[in-house]
C-alpha cells in the first residue's frame, strides 16, 4: 500500500506499507487509486530476490503487453531512489520487449549477442499443423526456430504434448 511521504503508518500484518514522495506521479486515478504498472513492476524487480526474479517481473509485464521498454525507462528516471537503480538501468536497457520469460532472455544476451548470431524476430505469429503457434526466435532467413521450454511453460502434461505436437507440426514443415 502506498501512502504520501508525509503520513505515517502503524504496522499492520500481511500488509506492506511504503511511502512515496510525489504519489500522484506514481498511480492512476480509479477507485481505489492504484499504482501504474510501470512502478509497480520496478517495486517488484527491485525487491526481487534475484536477478533473475527481477526479470521475470519485468519480461512478464512485455509478455502481457502492460508496458514498453520506453514507459518503464521514463518511470525508472522519475525515482530518485530505489533499491537496485543500476541493475534495473541495465535490465531495462537490455532486455528485448520480445523477451517473455527470464530464458528468453538469457538465450539473447548469452547465446545470441554472445556469440554474434543475428537477432531472431521473437513471438512471431504463424500457422503449422492446422493451428496457431507463436516462435520464441525466428530465423527465417537461415529455416531456423529457435524455442525455450523451460518449466515455467510446462505446469501439466498437457502443455509438454502440446509442445512436442509444434515440434513435430515444424519438422514436417521443414
Amino acid at each position: 500500500v502506498l501512502i504520501p511521504w508525509e503520513r505515517r503508518s502503524g504496522r499492520c500484518p500481511g500488509i506492506v506499507v511504503r511511502r512515496r514522495r510525489q504519489l500522484e506521479h506514481h498511480t492512476r486515478l480509479s477507485s481505489p487509486p492504484t499504482t501504474r504498472v510501470e512502478h509497480t513492476v520496478l517495486d517488484l524487480a527491485s525487491d526481487a530476490s534475484t536477478v533473475r526474479d527481477a526479470v521475470g517481473w519485468i519480461t512478464r509485464a512485455y509478455q502481457r503487453k502492460l508496458t514498453t521498454p520506453a514507459r518503464l525507462e521514463l518511470a525508472l528516471n522519475s525515482r530518485v531512489r530505489l533499491r537496485r537503480r543500476r541493475l534495473l538501468l541495465a535490465l531495462v536497457a537490455t532486455i528485448s520487449p520480445d523477451a517473455e520469460s527470464p530464458l528468453e532472455h538469457e538465450y539473447d544476451h548469452r547465446v545470441a549477442h554472445a556469440h554474434g548470431l543475428p537477432a531472431g524476430k521473437g513471438q512471431q505469429r504463424e500457422r503449422t499443423g492446422g493451428r496457431g503457434v507463436r516462435r520464441d526466435r525466428d530465423y527465417s532467413e537461415y529455416g531456423t526456430v529457435v524455442e525455450l521450454d523451460g518449466l515455467a511453460g510446462h505446469e501439466d502434461a498437457w502443455d509438454t504434448f502440446r509442445d512436442m505436437d509444434r515440434d513435430n507440426c515444424t519438422q514436417e514443415d521443414g
